[in-house]
């Protein structure tokens, strides 16, 4: 009876067991393969400094998704960043790196780089503007008459960047600055990163005190790995099945609420700059 009830889990648990290491290409008799990541160096939620030391202090909301690939295909993973983006993509390119975390497609920073389809998340950018204004904007052919600013930190796909080019637009290295020149009503409006603004306002104490308009534009944000990694064709098939899982995405989401919740939570006290004072 022993023998039949053993033989019938084996039966009822293989499949399954060999189907995973086929999907993910596991040979469980190797040794654990390293994989070099890397991301924007400074643009939360998408990429960051962390204080995680297994992510080697690179934080993302795509972490998660490649840790829980690295388990099931038997990799480890090293983060590194630079803050010259520029030759983090280069390095990219040339194999330095086996893959980036965030990056969009028909855009020239990113020439060069297999995208892992479906994008799992979009880059909703909006206009905010002060509570009081009087600003009335409902597409982008309301700003074109209008002076608007926005942060040089941002990271937009070529198509954004067009349009934007076509707008009477400053670009301030400082979001504290950015956000003055906005109550002091240098700026009619500021285009960002929703999530980005959302973070960066609360730490500000701005965030009760601006308006944001729906989305203008949605960028979707890619997974990419480089063409000439050694492990391209196996990061490729792996990472586009959980891309391709509605829970991957499902989870994305509840990660990128949770992480941008904590910060506005723990913000909730900072008084906001005086020059909101300013009108």
């Amino acid at each position: 009876m022993l023998k039949y009830f053993l033989a019938l889990l084996l039966m009822i648990t293989t499949p399954t067991a060999v189907l995973a290491q086929v999907e993910f290409d596991i040979d469980r008799n190797s040794t654990t393969q390293p994989l070099r990541g890397t991301g924007f160096p400074n643009y939360r939620p998408f990429g960051y400094p962390s204080d995680d030391r297994e992510t080697n202090y690179f934080g993302s909301i795509f972490n998660f998704v490649l840790a829980d690939y690295a388990k099931q295909a038997n990799f480890s993973i090293r983060y590194e960043t630079q803050k010259n983006y520029p030759q983090t993509l280069r390095e990219l390119r040339g194999g330095q790196f086996d893959f980036i975390l965030g990056a969009y497609s028909a855009s020239k920073d990113y020439a060069g780089i297999e995208l892992i389809y479906p994008a799992l998340i979009n880059n909703p950018v909006v206009v905010i503007t002060p509570l009081y204004s009087t600003v009335k904007i409902s597409s982008v052919a309301d700003l074109k008459n209008l002076k608007g600013g926005m942060g040089s930190y941002e990271y937009f796909s070529d198509y954004v960047n067009q349009q934007i080019a076509e707008l009477n637009i400053e670009k301030i290295d400082n979001p504290y600055e950015l956000y003055k020149k906005l109550f002091s009503k240098e700026f009619d409006y500021v285009l960002a990163s929703e999530y980005n603004a959302r973070i960066l306002l609360s730490e500000i104490g701005l965030r009760s005190q601006i308006s944001m308009s729906s989305p203008v534009w949605s960028i979707p944000v890619f997974i990419g790995i480089s063409k000439v990694s050694r492990y391209r064709n196996k990061l490729k098939r792996g990472l586009t099945k959980i891309s391709s899982d509605p829970a991957t995405r499902e989870k994305l989401i509840s990660v990128l609420q949770d992480y941008i919740n904590k910060i506005e939570e723990k913000n909730i006290g900072i008084v906001a700059p005086d020059f909101i004072n300013d009108k």
